[in-house]
């Protein structure tokens, strides 16, 4: 079996992240569960990992992890400490995504990566990046201002986000906070083509669409749309970025957006990231109850959905998280977005 093994693993490394690759990589850890050992087990889990990541499914790359750090844990010699906390950033980023994972484990599981970062000689840069983005998902301003100031005034190191992303991550808190100029002059560099990565400037686009919008210039965001566009269509690990684009659309064109639900109404549906599914259901349902009543039934869904299902779905999401966090920050961002682009699409269309 190990030569069958070795064989799938040659042939994810050949093959483009998606579902494709995670079922390869699936299959090769079945094969080495029943008839190899550790090491193979662990390769195969670490290879999961980082597919999984950048393939929207989350939830894979959580559980595969676990398995990698309980057994590295009693057998450090597996990987060295820079592979596996360079993992373990990604996947503890992951968490933020799913409901049925709670509050006080999430949190537990970031103090326990600021841990390991110090005692493997690195600092607690990513780690207070990781605490400022909770906070913005709960929706607590004055501790994503706080850690945020942490975060920037901590020196980066090698387990922190490429030059590219850190800018692409200032800009995007510095939009949440509401200063659109401040954040303008930080993505400078990405939006001259100065620096760039495999998710930027392509999210730095995106994020900017909304702010650009609300600041009535409309010019400058369909330009960033359009290099977005371009930048994600047809690749996989970008269906956050292609909410907003989506949001974008409902706002400025009905007719592009209902064709935008269609082509990527799929990937929501299957993906594990439920705060990905929530969000992109948030503007599919709005586009829907904006449609006259026959112009909606157009809209071409696969034949075992409807749309009842999905306001459904969206609502036991919101309930989920809120239940998680003991908020109200998701069911009210159902109705805040919804008239937010409903309040925008009046001026835009």
């Amino acid at each position: 079996m190990i030569e069958k093994f070795e064989d799938l693993l040659e042939q994810s490394y050949d093959a483009p992240h998606g579902k494709v690759k995670i079922g390869i990589l699936e299959e090769a850890i079945r094969i080495a569960d029943v008839h190899l050992g550790p090491e193979e087990q662990f390769d195969a889990r670490m290879l999961l990992v980082d597919t999984a990541i950048f393939s929207g499914h989350g939830e894979k790359a959580i559980v595969a992890f676990a398995w990698c750090l309980a057994y590295y844990d009693k057998h450090p010699e597996m990987a060295n400490d820079h592979q596996m906390m360079w993992n373990y950033k990604w996947v503890a980023d992951r968490l933020l995504l799913f409901p049925d994972i709670e509050l006080a484990k999430v949190e537990a599981t970031l103090e326990d990566l600021r841990k390991r970062f110090i005692q493997s000689g690195h600092g607690p840069h990513y780690y207070y990046y990781l605490k400022h983005v909770l906070a913005m998902n709960l929706e607590k301003t004055e501790e994503v201002k706080h850690y945020y100031e942490k975060w920037i005034a901590e020196p980066s190191d090698s387990l922190s986000d490429c030059h590219a992303c850190t800018l692409a991550n200032k800009t995007q808190t510095l939009l949440y906070l509401g200063k659109l100029e401040e954040a303008l002059d930080v993505a400078q560099p990405i939006l001259a083509g100065k620096v760039f990565c495999h998710s930027v400037p392509h999210r730095t686009y995106a994020d900017l669409l909304l702010p650009l919008l609300k600041a009535d210039r409309k010019a400058e965001a369909d330009t960033y749309y359009q290099k977005c566009y371009e930048l994600i269509y047809n690749q996989t690990g970008f269906l956050d970025t292609s909410i907003k684009l989506f949001t974008y659309l409902a706002i400025t064109d009905t007719p592009k957006a209902v064709s935008f639900l269609e082509k990527y109404f799929k990937d929501a549906y299957e993906t594990d990231e439920s705060i990905v599914k929530f969000d992109f259901y948030i503007v599919a349902t709005t586009i829907w109850d904006i449609l006259e009543e026959q112009d909606s039934k157009t809209i071409q869904l696969p034949d075992s959905v409807k749309i009842e299902d999905i306001k459904q779905e969206m609502g036991r999401l919101a309930t989920l998280f809120d239940e998680q966090n003991q908020t109200n920050v998701y069911t009210n961002k159902i109705k805040r977005v919804q008239t937010e682009i409903q309040g925008l699409q009046k001026i835009f269309q």
